[in-house]
């Protein structure tokens, strides 16, 4: 063998081994893309949930809020009506 003919065994050798090297990245790479693609669709749903939760507690919150509204009305009705008849009674 050649001296020219060793020196390109080996670079063949050394980018058959870079080339090799690079395989195993992309497929490392690969992997770790597809773990991040998985965690986003994982939070985006978690997030979509939280979403549903806020607007349920939010429905909640409003409804018991008229509750209130309607129950303080209510109270100051039989307020008014408890004064008007005290009065009657010390009337007469």
């Amino acid at each position: 063998m050649t001296k020219s003919q060793r020196k390109l065994e080996r670079r063949l050798k050394e980018v058959i081994y870079h080339a090799e090297e690079d395989r195993k990245s992309v497929v490392r790479l690969q992997d770790l893309v597809d773990k991040l693609t998985a965690k986003s669709k994982n939070y985006k749903l978690q997030a979509e949930e939280a979403e549903e939760n806020a607007s349920i507690n939010l429905g909640r919150y409003r409804k018991i809020q008229h509750e209130v509204d309607e129950a303080r009305e209510r109270a100051e009705i039989a307020e008014n009506n408890l004064d008007k008849m005290r009065l009657q009674q010390t009337g007469k």
